[in-house]
């Protein structure tokens, strides 16, 4: 499972967004997902910084640390020392989209994990219908896999998404 998540790829993207809140545009155009953080406190920054968006405010160390104290979350996160951390993290916001095509990776192969963890935990109890839907299924994964194909991130040595 440690290659599936990175926290330092987390606070890359919220770094970049704090330090350019036009990085905030870009991880909605590559349609950057709560859910595709794995740590509760990347989540719920990143749910904060969702919340100003909204509200046309500026997103900044100052005004993400208002937002997590009116919803009493700011010592979930880590505290004030946490927020402003993330900024630091990242020399130059220039390779945000990479970081959330990264992060996208590792969050549509914990998903495709998960969904083959549960096939193969009920697989003895199926019936022939239930496998062939499975089946299915587990090819309409290759369409989640294959996102950005030929031009997303690829190990090209076995041409394979990263």
């Amino acid at each position: 499972m440690d290659k599936l998540i990175s926290s330092d790829l987390e606070a890359a993207v919220l770094g970049c967004i704090l330090l350019e809140n036009e990085c905030f545009e870009t991880a909605k155009e590559l349609n950057l997902r709560t859910s595709d953080f794995h740590f509760e406190n990347t989540k719920i920054v990143y749910e904060a910084m969702k919340v100003l968006y909204n509200q046309n405010s500026e997103i900044d160390s100052v005004t993400i640390v208002e937002t997590l104290k009116e919803g009493g979350n700011l010592e979930n996160v880590g505290g004030v020392s946490f927020v402003c951390s993330l900024p630091t993290i990242v020399p130059t916001t220039t390779h945000m989209g990479e970081y959330v095509k990264r992060l996208k990776v590792l969050s549509n192969k914990r998903l495709i994990l998960a969904e083959m963890q549960r096939i193969t935990q009920n697989i003895s109890n199926l019936s022939l219908e239930e496998l062939e839907k499975e089946a299915e299924n587990l090819n309409s994964m290759e369409e989640v896999v294959m996102i950005g194909y030929p031009n997303g991130l690829w190990d090209q040595v076995n041409n394979l998404p990263l």
